[in-house]
């Protein structure tokens, strides 16, 4: 089997812990995937070429949870195609995991929607209810690469559809950090905890609807560079970046710092 998908790039939005915090993810280069599904394997194991092995240790994981939730002991493979170098690993995970999901629906004569693929992808990732507070970051990009579409999106009943036409965006990873659960309420006091979530969650919705309003993509993102390192600073003491480079979620209590590219 063969699929095409985006891979989903977070580019405004921070996780926050003890807060459910909006996120606008927009689709970025397409990438091929070639999978295979073998019934009653031994192991329920799945094998991978071309891929980060951070990503596909997660993904082993991944597939072992989602095998033992549907009692079935399945074994897969995956091979991209076209997957670009230093792309955020936590997008190429949401894409190769979303790709996985559809194999196995297809594999049993059977369909999913972007939000029974959130759902599913949800339950069968691998880091449990310890990154409870990251978990929507990775929902979101689930659900852009399932749909195709940007998207704001907070959870599976606050999610808007953003039609943006073609999104011309390349990100590279330019360095990480691995962060914890970040400053809590406590830490920040009531006041200024509550303040900083609102600004990012502001920003998340003005750059949405900045775009809908026909603005471009990067010139508007650019402007709000600021706003995302301030708040990755201030949860997370990472060092602010110069240039047009910001600090995005990558899997569960790490950052990744993306830069744009032309």
């Amino acid at each position: 089997m063969r699929l095409s998908l985006r891979l989903p790039l977070i580019v405004m939005g921070i996780p926050i812990d003890e807060v459910v915090n909006p996120y606008l993810v927009v689709p970025g280069e397409q990438v091929k995937f070639e999978l295979k599904y073998q019934e009653n394997c031994e192991g329920a194991d799945l094998s991978a070429e071309g891929l980060p092995q951070e990503v596909v240790g997660k993904a082993r994981e991944f597939w072992r949870r989602l095998m033992s939730g549907l009692n079935m002991s399945d074994c897969s493979y995956v091979k991209p195609e076209g997957l670009p170098q230093r792309r955020p690993a936590a997008s190429v995970y949401a894409a190769l995991t979303t790709a996985l999901l559809y194999l196995t629906a297809r594999s049993h004569s059977d369909t999913m929607d972007e939000l029974e693929i959130v759902e599913m992808g949800r339950m069968s990732d691998p880091w449990g209810e310890g990154a409870t507070w990251w978990q929507s970051s990775i929902d979101a990009m689930r659900y852009v690469a399932a749909s195709g579409k940007a998207a704001a999106y907070r959870s599976e009943d606050e999610v808007v559809d953003l039609q943006l036409g073609r999104v011309d965006l390349n990100m590279e990873v330019r360095a990480s950090s691995v962060v914890g659960r970040g400053a809590t309420r406590q830490e920040l006091g009531e006041s200024l905890f509550d303040a900083a979530v609102h600004m990012i969650g502001q920003a998340v919705v003005d750059l949405s609807d900045s775009l809908t309003s026909g603005s471009p993509l990067r010139g508007e993102l650019v402007k709000r560079l600021r706003v995302q390192n301030a708040a990755a600073y201030l949860f997370y003491g990472v060092q602010t970046p110069q240039g047009e480079c910001e600090w995005v979620p990558g899997l569960p209590g790490e950052l990744e710092l993306v830069c744009l590219t032309a």
